[in-house]
């Protein structure tokens, strides 16, 4: 059975413990001893306790026993040692064991049965691809006890229990990894079937060992050690850097690692050391996993440079070593020692080192089995540097391995000669078998490839190829054995040693060299090449080189010849010795050709050709042609092997070498046949679907027209002529703004004229640039890159950093460049001619601003900030010089953003939302200041608490007038937003540069109606004032119009009048025109503000300005809300130049007047109405002057009339005065004036200045004039009684009316009714002072029956036109109402009564 270890490991017999004991390298080797002889049939007793022998198997699962228990049988659970009975798997576990043979009470079916001597059981059917389930289980399978080789051997499943193709039911299963696939069968595939039943848990708790294995991953050398310590199955899904001592396994056993990405063991950097050490009967396999750069450590004793394998089992496949050194040790790659099983499969080991087995060692009765090794570029120092087996008991099983290029240096001896043994493979007391091994390029002193040394060596199917030295060297021979493979050669010498296979010509006393057959000669058939004779000739179309060991037959494409330089074609029928490439042109169709066939016209071949190709189309060829010829331009050939090719039709075209003659392309053309056809000229084209030998003319075509044309070789009219472009469908008119003067332009490329912006390439409309015509430089750009260096922005609507607007100009200049706006200029001309009017009138300033009719300036101002805001209303430009006029009138806003650029002071500024921001931030902060000022005023002037408050107040309501529309303005502009691209984009109106759509112009319009509802409220807040102090502005009255309006504007200086008195001084005194203001308000707001936002279409906002301005000029006209008429007819004028400012901005928007002469039509419509209300205050001034003069001269002489009437009282007095002191009563004077000093000083005027009825009296004017009315009588009664008693007359007056009543209310006491005290009045006349002066003390003591309230003295205290009387304030017992009763002289009221007339005229005439 071959070697003796072999043998004895293949005939050994197996005990249970044996079984459990048994080595993969055991069972390798009883699967090797098979395969090279036969099937032991003898056994023998091992040493110790004898067993009855059974089959080496480990635990796994049986065919005929169900998986009913855990996803196994109950027989698998059986063989894992855990010690149970088939009773307690189904009493413990609830396993169902009843169909189960190894549970039917069979001693020797309990742990697998006794199988026949082929090592399959007696029920294993051949149902698996020829073969049983168990042969390819034995062949390629694991030793889990399964049939579905799926674990440590690493093929996956490919056949087994679950297979279709396979009926494994009665087998018994067991195996080892395979080490070469089958070749007598073919391994059949997999279609995997239903999984196998599982219960959902194992019974808790489990004995141990555990019945099945868990899968570990690894990705460093830490969780390696962990997985490794619960002996699991290991996946490395990383390299792994092994630290000092490297990774040490001792006594684990069934411990496999694997990695599907070859996972590489490295030593950590600046380490060295031996990656992988096995102890202790260990048992590892690796599969997939590199070992590189280990070097021996401590544990090794210096030997295994990457693994060191000691009393283990060591299993690795597919995997590679790489430049490990055992430095002095043995093992550079791999050291077994101590009875170590190694068992390697597609393995590389190249470029290790050692003193001893540079690439693998084995001693110390250690096996190796390699399969599909290759040992390259490893060395050694002494002796086998690819593999070194030494030791009695060491053994080597190689097949389908290399030896490459393995050195060994040997050492210095004493006579200068170096001793290196086994350049491949060294054996000293061990023994191998070789099969299908190679040595090439080893090198060593003795035995290139071999060396032994008390060895036995069995060879088969060995190739040595370039070995230094002696292939072979057996130290235990008197000779050598050189060139093991030089056959072809012979020799005399008679002492031959043969192998398997193998012929070794060895040499002990032969002095003789071999010889070489000579060429065309070999020795193919003779096995003892020993005379000239064995050297035969080769037989026709065979070949030999010299010392041949068998003749060639030449292949196809070659020739057999005697001169390598044969180029003819024909050669030799015998002694060729050399196959020659037919030349090109020829060939050779079948192997052992002595001569070459010609290739035919069509055809070609090139050098060593075994049969002659086609000419491909396009190409043609002659006879004997080493090549095909393209076809030229202008012909085709659409067939291979064309000897010849054909010229194109007309209206086809070829390019050299062509298959076929092709239609010209779209948009080319061919008359005739040709190399090319010719482009279509520009204007012509030539489509896909018409016969392509002329094109057509675009104009002339009927799917184009006169709109299209083309470029040079166009398919179809893609070019649109000048003053069309393409809009991917059609060609269209290209729009105002565009400058199509050429042909093509295309919507991605229109030329945009200067003055004019686009948005996007995609945009079919341009607009006209907000920056005017130098804002926008025109060409094929677009947005922003049309805008001029100054210009920025959208439409180029801002000035650029460091610009400014001049609104004088319509352009934007440098901030640094002093520039006058036509706000400024216009100011500076109304200031000019404010000064200059002030000296031409030679008057005070206070004459001078009553020579102002501020109801005209108001009208004017108005007006002016109406008209600024129609060329934003309709979104028009005014040609000049209306222009210029219309940006001077931004002064009229009041804005300083209007009058100066904000953005020359901060960028931010010129940003519309910023703007309005700041200004209300700016409006706000000026009254609070103002009203600041107040507070200090009456905190440290307190004695002028009124005068403040009246000035603060009238500041804030200014500011309030003059900046409402303004803000209004700038409010709804914040809303009114237009659309571009047809709606694709949206920007503000009044600043471009603002997207309508974006997050910041939202949060700005929620702000901005806040703006809006706060600026709203200032005519609300006008209406309130006003009526507020309604009973001052237009109380009941029955006096002239005139004289109300003359009271009104005396009453204008009291400190409630005096802060409103710009809301309606010019208005007229009736309701409702004293609140026209309000009215005024919202009427600007409508023209200026709320127009700008009713529609999108600035047309219909035109039409809703006109009409405004009509009614406005109709309420103008017939209600004459204005005092002064002319001011009433100029406001209508003025509402009549709106109309026609909005109605000559519809014209221009729609193309009619847009030129200077436009332009200067609007300007002097709206500059006219300067001079006519000029005119109009010059004309209304002069005839107020006349009126005023009239009246002057009559008051005059009414003032001579109570110049008059004055001396009569006085006389009147003097005559009172002088009847008194001749009459003896001189001292009555004092006493009157002592008594009436009395009162004054107790109830008089200044001490009780507001005097009232209670106000438990009556609850409204009603009620009063009732408790008058009841208590008329007695209260005259009570008085009467007390004048007569002093002789004097008394003379009851009538109760005041109503009327009066509520006029006195409202205009003298704020509507308090309770202050009326001369509802109920009377006088008293007396003849003498003496009886005056007695009635004034019987009021005073009257004992409570009448109570002087106040008293006013205007005998001593006359009044200025002379009159003297006293007037007293009485209450009577039993009524708390307050009568009034007057005192008077006799002679003195007759006088009164004439001068009454005069005050009743002066008062009417509000005098």
């Amino acid at each position: 059975c071959g070697s003796a270890f072999l043998w004895a490991s293949a005939c050994a017999p197996a005990s249970a413990a044996a079984r459990r004991d048994a080595s993969p390298f055991q069972e390798l080797a009883v699967l090797a001893a098979s395969l090279i002889a036969s099937t032991c049939s003898a056994s023998a007793e091992p040493e110790g306790e004898a067993e009855p022998q059974r089959n080496v198997e480990k635990p796994r699962r049986l065919g005929g026993c169900p998986n009913t228990c855990y996803g196994d049988s109950c027989q698998y659970w059986l063989q894992l040692d855990y010690g149970y009975e088939c009773t307690q798997l189904e009493s413990e576990w609830g396993c169902d064991c009843a169909d189960c043979p190894a549970c039917d009470g069979d001693d020797d079916s309990d742990r697998g049965g006794d199988g026949g001597d082929d090592g399959t059981t007696e029920s294993c059917p051949s149902t698996c691809s020829g073969q049983t389930c168990e042969y390819w289980d034995t062949l390629y399978g694991i030793r889990d006890g399964t049939c579905d080789w799926s674990g440590v051997g690493g093929y996956k499943a490919t056949f087994g229990e679950l297979d279709t193709y396979c009926d494994c039911t009665g087998c018994s299963c067991d195996g080892f990894p395979p080490t070469s696939l089958p070749t007598s069968s073919p391994v059949p595939s997999m279609s995997p079937s239903t999984s196998r039943p599982t219960t959902t848990a194992l019974p808790s708790p489990l004995p141990t060992p555990t019945p099945t294995k868990p899968k570990l991953k690894a990705s460093n050398f830490d969780e390696l050690l962990a997985a490794v310590a619960s002996n699991a199955r290991i996946e490395l899904v990383g390299d792994i850097e092994v630290p000092y001592g490297g990774l040490v396994i001792t006594g684990q056993t069934n411990l496999r690692i694997f990695s599907d990405n070859n996972a590489t063991f490295v030593p950590m950097p600046g380490v060295t050391t031996t990656l992988l050490s096995l102890f202790a009967g260990a048992q590892v396999a690796f599969e997939g996993v590199d070992f590189e750069g280990g070097g021996s450590h401590v544990y090794s004793a210096g030997n295994g440079g990457c693994v060191l394998v000691s009393a283990s089992e060591l299993t690795i496949e597919r995997g590679r070593l790489t430049e490990c050194s055992a430095g002095g040790g043995v093992g550079g790659g791999i050291a077994a020692e101590e009875g170590s099983h190694v068992t390697m499969s597609d393995v590389l080991i190249e470029r290790s080192s050692a003193r001893l087995g540079g690439g693998v060692y084995a001693g110390g009765g250690s096996k190796l089995v390699m399969t599909s090794v290759v040992l390259d570029a490893c060395e050694s120092s002494t002796n086998g540097a690819g593999v070194t087996v030494e030791d009695a008991g060491s053994s080597l099983i190689m097949h389908s391995s290399a030896f490459k290029s393995c050195t060994v240096h040997g050492v210095h001896v004493a006579n200068g000669d170096t001793e290196a043994y086994g350049g491949g493979l060294a054996l000293v007391w061990a023994s191998a078998t070789l099969a299908d091994t190679s040595f090439s390029y080893c090198w060593a002193s003795r035995g290139g490839a071999i060396y032994m040394a008390s060895a036995s060596l069995e060879l088969s199917r060995l190739t040595v190829h370039g070995n230094g030295e002696y292939d072979m060297y057996n130290s235990a021979s008197d000779y050598l054995c050189t060139a093991i493979s030089d056959a072809g050669h012979y020799t005399e010498c008679s002492h031959v040693m043969t192998g398997l296979g193998l012929t070794i010509p060895c040499y002990a006393n032969c002095a003789s060299e071999a010889s070489a057959c000579e060429a065309g000669t070999s020795t193919e058939g003779v096995e003892d090449a020993t005379s000239l004779d064995a050297c035969r000739a080769c037989s026709a179309g065979s070949v030999a080189g010299s010392g041949a060991s068998w003749c060639e037959t030449c292949v196809r494409g070659t020739y057999a010849s005697d001169d390598v330089f044969d180029a003819d074609g024909y050669g030799v029928i015998t002694k060729a010795s050399s196959c020659v490439d037919c030349p090109a042109g020829y060939y050779s169709p079948t192997d052992a050709s002595v001569a070459c066939s010609v290739c035919t016209a069509g055809t070609y071949s090139l050098s060593g050709a075994s049969s002659c190709t086609l000419c491909p189309p396009g190409k043609h060829s002659g006879t004997a042609s080493y090549q095909c010829v393209n076809c030229e331009a202008g012909k085709s050939t659409a067939v291979a092997g064309s000897s010849i090719c054909l010229p194109c039709e007309a209206g086809r075209a070829s390019n050299e070498s062509a298959t076929s003659c092709t239609v010209c392309e779209p948009g080319r053309f061919s008359r005739q046949s040709g190399p090319e056809c010719i482009a279509c000229d520009a204007g012509t084209f030539a489509s896909t679907n018409e016969t392509r030998n002329e094109c057509k003319k675009c104009a002339e075509s009927e799917d184009y027209g006169s709109t299209f044309t083309s470029t040079t070789g166009a398919t179809r009219c893609n070019l649109c002529v000048a003053d069309w472009y393409w809009n991917s469908e059609s060609c269209e008119p290209c729009p105002e703004g565009t400058e199509c003067d050429q042909d093509g332009s295309t919507l991605s490329s229109l030329p945009v004229a200067q003055g004019w912006y686009r948005f996007t390439k995609y945009s079919t409309r341009v607009y006209p640039c907000m920056g005017g015509e130098t804002a926008c430089t025109g060409g094929q750009n677009v947005s922003t890159e049309l805008c001029g260096a100054a210009y920025t922005d959208t439409l180029c609507s801002r000035c650029a950093e460091g610009f400014h607007m001049n609104t004088l100009t319509s352009t934007c200049e440098d901030c640094d460049d002093v520039n006058f706006t036509a706000s400024i200029i216009l100011l500076i001309v109304l200031v000019v001619i404010v000064f200059v009017g002030a000296i031409l009138s030679r008057t005070k300033y206070s004459d001078w601003i009553r020579l102002v009719d501020f109801g005209k300036i108001r009208v004017l101002y108005t007006t002016s900030t109406i008209l600024r805001a129609v060329p934003t209303v309709v979104n028009v430009k005014f040609p000049e010089p209306a222009r210029t006029w219309f940006a001077a009138l931004d002064l009229s806003y009041l804005s300083p953003f209007e009058v100066v650029s904000g953005e020359c002071i901060n960028r931010s500024l010129g940003s519309f939302d910023t703007a309005v921001t700041v200004q209300y931030i700016a409006l706000v902060a000026v009254c609070v200041l103002n009203w600041l000022v107040f507070i200090f005023c009456i905190t440290y002037r307190p004695a002028r608490k009124l005068h403040p408050y009246s000035q603060a107040m009238s500041v804030f309501l200014g500011i309030m007038y003059l900046f409402y529309p303004t803000l209004t303005l700038m409010g709804t502009r914040a809303l009114h937003c237009t659309t571009y691209d047809d709606g694709e984009i949206t920007l503000l109106t009044y600043d471009n540069s603002i997207d309508c759509e974006s997050e910041r112009y939202l949060a700005f319009r929620r702000l901005n109606f806040l703006y809006i509802a706060i600026t709203q409220m200032i005519p609300i807040g006008f209406l309130l004032v006003l009526y507020r102090a309604r009973h001052l502005l237009h109380p009941p009255s029955e006096r002239s119009p005139e004289a109300q309006l003359r009271a009104r504007q005396k009453r204008e200086q009291g400190h409630e009048l005096k802060p409103l008195v710009f809301l309606f001084t010019h208005y007229k005194l009736e309701w409702p025109w004293c609140y026209f203001e309000v009215f005024e308000s919202y009427r600007r707001a409508g023209l200026i503000s709320f127009v700008q936002v009713i529609h999108q279409d600035a047309l219909v906002r035109g039409f809703a300005g006109i009409l405004i301005a009509s009614l406005s000029a109709t309420i103008y006209d017939k209600g004459r809300p204005f005092i002064n008429q002319s001011t009433n007819n100029l406001a209508a004028l003025c509402s009549q130049i709106v109309m026609f400012t909005y109605c000559g901005a519809l014209l221009i928007r729609l193309g009619f007047g847009d030129n200077v002469v436009g332009g200067t039509i609007i300007m002097a419509a709206n500059f006219g109405v300067i001079p006519i209300s000029m005119y109009m205050h010059v004309v209304d001034r002069r005839v107020r002057a006349k009126r005023e003069a009239k009246l002057r001269s009559l008051y005059a002489k009414l003032q001579i009339c109570q110049e008059k009437d004055k001396k009569k009282f006085e006389l009147a007095w003097n005559g009172y005065v002088k009847h008194a002191r001749e009459t003896g009563n001189e001292a009555v004077v004092g006493q009157l004036k002592a008594n009436l000093a009395a009162l004054e000083a107790s109830v008089g005027d200044d001490i009780i200045p507001n005097l009232a009825h209670p106000a438990s009296l009556a609850k409204n004017v009603d009620a009063l004039m009732q408790v008058a009315s009841d208590n008329n009588d007695m209260l005259h009664s009570v008085i009467k009684s007390m004048i007569e008693a002093v002789n004097g007359l008394y003379s009851q007056g009538p109760l005041k009316l109503k009327q009066r009543v509520l006029e006195k209310t409202r205009s003298d006491y704020k509507g308090n009714f309770l202050q009326v005290i001369d509802i109920v009045r009377a006088s008293a006349v007396f003849h003498t002072l003496v009886d005056f002066n007695r009635a004034v003390l019987a009021l005073q003591a009257s004992g409570g029956v009448a109570t002087i309230v106040r008293s006013k003295d205007r005998v001593f205290k006359p009044l200025d036109s002379g009159y003297r009387d006293v007037l007293l304030n009485i209450t009577v017992q039993g009524c708390d109402m307050v009568i009034e009763l007057q005192l008077h002289l006799k002679d003195v009221i007759a006088v009164k009564s004439e001068a009454h007339r005069i005050y009743d005229f002066l008062r009417t005439l509000g005098w």
